[in-house]
């Protein structure tokens, strides 16, 4: 009995065997699930070996490697529908989305992840976001990472037309203005001095040597008139030749009937002395005094050539001057000078006769209008400004 067993268990076998190999030649191959096997230590029974790993898992990272080395563009469905991705992701059944490499001609350039135009118009291809001339079938990034814009169709590509966005004429603060015809001008500011007008600086020297008895103006900042006195001084010199005019004059007077000769030697010694006191700038009503027959003075008042206010005083009371040396330095202020520092970009821009506007932090409100006189010919190596 024992016997019989064991041959109908042999004979099923060999019938289960025999109907697999039957069936595997007359269907398709089923794919076989492959599973680790547990190693059983029962009594009686040896190890079960291993299993090996399978081949294809080595061509897997191969070609994983070779991937990483090729560049990637974008990312495709993996059952080739329209739909693109720049980053790897899953579609909805888990799957992967197919690489699309550099070195292979794309099946169609993906849409741009911004919203498209009305219509869904068709892309042309992608410029660059700065307005370089370079463009691609694909969308790509630029050196600064900013995504390269779209150019769909039935867009105007006239070289006069630019198209802004809304978001970006928001970001620039673009401003518009209606078209008029008009003469376009350019403000410049600058900062600027206001120093005198230096055709307007006077000094007050002499021309003779002498003492100063007592000084009139004896103040920096002080206004002054015209003919008014600075100072009186004494000279000897002054004096000396107040004498010689006198006597000239007295002898040209005396020989009004002698002989020509005599005439024109006393006229002569006269004009010599009017011309020296004349030369030492003597104020011409001294002179008509001295001609009326008036004596000479030991003193004589200095007077103001101009009408301004005293820059500078060295004269001091007392002190004995020599010819040439400066009393006074005297400024016409009824008109002054702005002189203003301009940057060098701007000197192209300034002209001269060009108006000009000046306003002060000591008088808010008060705007004073010039005009251009001159731009100097150099610039300021610190400051790269030049005065105008």
């Amino acid at each position: 009995m024992k016997r019989a067993g064991i041959l109908i268990a042999g004979t099923a076998v060999v019938a289960a065997l025999g109907g697999g190999y039957w069936l595997g030649r007359q269907s398709a191959p089923m794919p076989v699930a492959s599973a680790p096997v547990a190693a059983d230590a029962h009594a009686g029974h040896g190890a079960a070996p291993a299993p090996a790993q399978p081949q294809h898992d080595a061509a897997a990272h191969a070609a994983a490697q070779i991937q990483q080395e090729r560049q990637i563009l974008y990312y495709q469905h993996p059952d080739g529908k329209a739909e693109y991705s720049p980053v790897p992701k899953k579609d909805e059944k888990g799957r992967d989305y197919t690489p699309v490499f550099a070195d292979l001609e794309p099946v169609a350039p993906p849409p741009q992840q911004a919203a498209k135009p009305q219509g869904q118009a068709k892309i042309l291809y992608y410029r660059h976001p700065m307005g370089l001339p370079d463009t691609s079938p694909v969308p790509k990034q630029d050196c600064m990472g900013m995504d390269y814009v779209p150019v769909y169709e039935g867009e105007d590509q006239g070289g006069n037309t630019l198209k802004v966005s809304i978001d970006k004429v928001q970001k620039l603060g673009v401003k518009t203005e209606a078209a008029v015809l008009r003469t376009l001008t350019r403000r410049i500011r600058a900062v600027g001095t206001v120093p005198e007008d230096q055709r307007q600086l006077h000094v007050v020297a002499p021309k003779f040597e002498g003492y100063i008895e007592r000084l009139n103006v004896n103040q920096t900042g002080q206004p002054v008139k015209r003919g008014q006195s600075l100072m009186e001084i004494y000279s000897p010199d002054l004096v000396l030749a107040q004498q010689e005019y006198t006597v000239a004059l007295q002898g040209a007077r005396a020989l009004e009937n002698a002989s020509p000769e005599a005439r024109e030697s006393a006229r002569s010694l006269a004009e010599g002395a009017l011309s020296r006191l004349k030369n030492w700038d003597i104020p011409a009503s001294q002179i008509d005094r001295l001609r009326n027959g008036g004596l000479p003075t030991r003193t004589m008042s200095l007077a103001s050539p101009v009408s301004g206010v005293v820059l500078e005083k060295r004269a001091i009371q007392g002190m004995r001057f020599m010819p040439g040396e400066m009393f006074y330095q005297i400024a016409d202020l009824s008109n002054v000078w702005v002189v203003a520092e301009v940057f060098e970009q701007d000197l192209a821009q300034v002209d001269v006769g060009q108006k000009a506007d000046v306003t002060f932090n000591a008088l808010p409100g008060m705007t004073f209008t010039g005009k251009v006189t001159f731009v100097y010919p150099t610039v300021t190596p610190e400051t790269r400004t030049a005065k105008v």
